[in-house]
């Protein structure tokens, strides 16, 4: 959502040539997001063995989690800028 402030509030055709620049952007945080938790605080996520999962669920349930609150988001800015017309 930062990205999408700094770069002006974009919506209509100017949101739909950002998306892919913000989808880019997603993964690269989410890449320096697991190379921090796995390097550094490896040792802090004893809670997600209880609920037997492995690390590899963790993230990508973190992961899918987040896309889906990103696309959301985006459809309810699109659709709100259509609807304020």
């Amino acid at each position: 959502m930062a990205v999408w402030f700094a770069f002006g509030r974009p919506t209509g055709r100017d949101l739909y040539v950002l998306i892919p620049a913000l989808i880019l952007f997603k993964f690269f945080l989410q890449g320096i997001t697991i190379y921090i938790f796995g390097s550094r605080y490896a040792h802090l996520f004893f809670f997600y063995a209880n609920a037997n999962l492995s690390r590899r669920q963790l993230f990508f349930s973190a992961f899918i989690i987040d896309f889906v609150l990103f696309f959301l988001s985006m459809c309810t800015i699109q659709l709100s800028s259509e609807w304020i017309k």
